[in-house]
């Protein structure tokens, strides 16, 4: 009777070995999961930080091509308001030229009467 339990028991401790070796199997596969999983994490915060500096640069360039874009506006509308002054002073230039021709055409019809009454 006490060999048959001590066989039991040997039994029973095998299986509780058994046991034992496949649960030190799996926490070494799940330890080398876990791992795996800090390793990509650690990459994964590498790129995020990666990320955000890009982030930031790129919105710094936005900012200042916005900048930029305002100065370009502003000159633009100070270049227009030039050409619109510019524009006018043409017209009023020309309206003169027209003037001083006519004045010259009357001057010049008053000679040629001047002349025609000399003759």
């Amino acid at each position: 009777n006490l060999a048959r339990s001590l066989a039991m028991m040997e039994d029973e401790l095998k299986r509780a070995d058994e046991r034992v070796k496949n649960a030190e199997a799996r926490v070494e596969v799940i330890e080398a999961e876990l791992h795996a999983i800090g390793e990509n994490q650690k990459q994964l915060e590498i790129s995020e930080e990666k990320a955000r500096r890009r982030e930031e640069k790129y919105q710094d360039q936005i900012k200042q091509i916005n900048m930029r874009l305002k100065q370009a506006e502003a000159r633009s509308e100070y270049a227009e308001m030039n050409i619109s002054k510019l524009h006018l002073r043409i017209d009023e230039l020309e309206d003169e030229i027209i003037r001083e021709k006519l004045k010259i055409n009357a001057v010049s019809w008053t000679l040629d009467d001047t002349s025609m009454n000399a003759q």
